[in-house]
């Protein structure tokens, strides 16, 4: 905005945004800025496991020294095997651990845990390998990833059963055999050893968080059983669907985000068909979503943000009944939104920000009943925005920075932040926006579009509010008083750039005496108009002054 000298009061000249942004809690992985009002998503979908193992073991379990070949003991007399006997142990172990034996390098993990497994007297093969098997490939995980740096590794290499809680994270089905790894959060590093596909009733993988490294082993994928995997937030690389991966028939969960992988979606991902979740935010994927990936009828969430696709939306999106949650952010996909997105009854989170889509946004989506969010800034799509005043459970509706015209619908009841900026829409702010939303609605941005009429009268009366923007617009009339008790959360109001006429009420400048450290922001058209000496709104206590129009 344009400034001349000073008024008789004269205010701070500041730059036209707010100070700080409110943050809104939601259960979803998006959430609400807090230092701008532009959106881009940095974390997984918060449905993620969030339990964080603190507790710090007391000390870390001691490996014996010894020998990597055993032989039984000699007598001079003929023994009776005995599985339980030091022989009978040590000749069961030779045998089960034939090829290990053979191929044993020193120093590297599979000798620890080879070592651990001789020096495990609780344990033998008497009711057959299974148990001593699955406590060497745990010792190799172990070692393969830093156990002794762990954060908690609460009874590791120790003599407990590691099927009855006795190994933390470990969990095993009720006919025995490790089904669950669990061991988010934990400090681990190092590699993913391929051993870990030896545990054939694995069925729940779930190590994000942590510090891992190299590639995920292709065996893994060859476990029937295995319906869940979460490696996101590691420093993994490697190829993303290797040829392997579609031995997973049974997978349901894919979760593979904040990684380096990098790779394509190739077209048989339509052979996995039990996938519900599919995560791969922030790698190096290329490429298109082919259009094969409409016939995941279960698919329930696709979070693709930040990769390098390409390509367009997968024109059938619509097939995908069971999508509650898109999220394709920051990416070099183009075109439109396809009209049958509007079946997807169940979406209650769609997420498009920061890419090259454009076009008009379909009439259908007045059909998505359950929406909560629709995040689509900085794109370039034209036309109207649909109707949404039968989308009672909108909470956050934000598509600044595109070009849309046209007025905006009324939006209610739960509606919590709204960012319509930088646009050309037109008509009036429609005042139910806020007496449909006093008590949940925080922050409306309205800047630089060509609303006209008055200031929506309800605003005052909204006890949620924080931030309000309607700078840079055409509105007209005079600016409402508020009362005491009113607008008791409120940071920033702008009101410049406009026709306003007459003073701002004195009600909002106690206000903002009230509590200068919370209400930081007052913007008015409170400098002169050239060849004037009479602004077009006095104000003894404005932060900012415009000219106005």
């Amino acid at each position: 905005s344009m400034t001349t000298s000073s008024p008789s009061v004269s205010p701070t000249m500041s730059t036209n945004s707010p100070s700080v942004f409110p943050t809104l809690s939601t259960d979803s992985p998006s959430t609400f800025p807090t230092v701008s009002p532009t959106l881009v998503p940095t974390i997984s979908p918060t449905d993620l496991p969030t339990d964080s193992l603190t507790v710090l073991p007391s000390q870390s379990p001691t490996i014996s020294a010894a020998p990597t070949t055993l032989a039984p003991t000699s007598s001079s007399q003929p023994t009776v095997y005995d599985c339980t006997s030091p022989s009978g142990r040590n000749r069961d172990i030779n045998i089960i651990f034939s090829d290990v034996i053979a191929s044993l390098q020193p120093n590297t993990p599979q000798e620890q845990a080879f070592d651990f497994i001789v020096n495990d007297d609780n344990f033998n093969a008497c009711n057959g390998p299974d148990d001593l098997l699955e406590r060497y490939t745990l010792a190799v995980f172990y070692f393969s990833t830093g156990g002794d740096q762990w954060k908690n590794n609460r009874g590791w290499l120790s003599g407990v059963d590691h099927c009855s809680n006795g190994w933390l994270g470990i969990t095993c089905g009720s006919k025995g055999g490790v089904d669950q790894i669990k061991l988010q959060k934990n400090n681990l590093s190092g590699v993913i050893p391929v051993e870990i596909a030896a545990l054939h009733s694995l069925s729940n993988i779930r190590l994000f968080d942590n510090n891992l490294e190299g590639t995920v082993p292709s065996e893994i994928y060859g476990l029937k059983f295995l319906f869940f995997i979460d490696l996101e937030e590691n420093n993994l690389s490697g190829e993303l669907f290797p040829s392997e991966i579609f031995n997973a028939t049974r997978i349901t969960k894919f979760r593979m985000s904040n990684n380096n992988f990098f790779g394509t979606i190739p077209p048989d991902i339509s052979r996995l068909t039990e996938l519900e979740q599919l995560w791969f935010a922030n790698n190096e994927i290329t490429g298109s979503i082919p259009a094969e990936i409409a016939e995941l009828t279960s698919m329930q969430r696709i979070i693709f943000y930040g990769n390098e696709l390409t390509g367009v939306i997968p024109p059938n999106i619509g097939a995908m009944t069971e999508l509650d949650w898109i999220d394709i952010s920051v990416t070099n996909i183009t075109g439109s939104i396809p009209s049958n997105i509007g079946n997807l009854e169940k979406l209650r989170i769609l997420i498009m920000q920061s890419m090259s889509l454009t076009g008009a946004l379909p009439q259908s989506m007045s059909n998505l009943v359950n929406l909560e969010e629709f995040l689509a800034e900085d794109n370039s799509f034209v036309g109207s925005i649909p109707d949404f005043s039968n989308l009672p459970k909108l909470q956050k509706l934000i598509l600044f920075n595109n070009s849309f015209s046209g007025p905006i619908s009324e939006i209610g009841p739960n509606l919590a932040y709204i960012d319509v900026r930088q646009n050309s829409l037109s008509g009036t702010i429609p005042d139910a926006i806020f007496s449909n939303n006093n008590n949940t609605l925080q922050s409306a941005y309205f800047s630089n579009n060509t609303f006209s009429g008055p200031i929506p009268p309800s605003y005052p009366k909204v006890t949620s509010l924080v931030d309000l923007w309607l700078d840079g617009n055409d509105l007209t009339g005079t600016i409402p008083d508020i009362e005491e008790g009113d607008l008791p959360a409120i940071t920033e109001i702008l009101f410049d750039e406009n026709r306003l006429s007459g003073p701002v009420p004195d009600g909002i400048c106690d206000l903002i005496s009230a509590i200068p450290e919370q209400f930081v922001s007052l913007h008015a058209d409170c400098y002169p108009q050239p060849g004037t000496d009479i602004p077009n709104n006095i104000c003894s206590c404005c932060t900012d002054c415009g000219i106005g129009k």
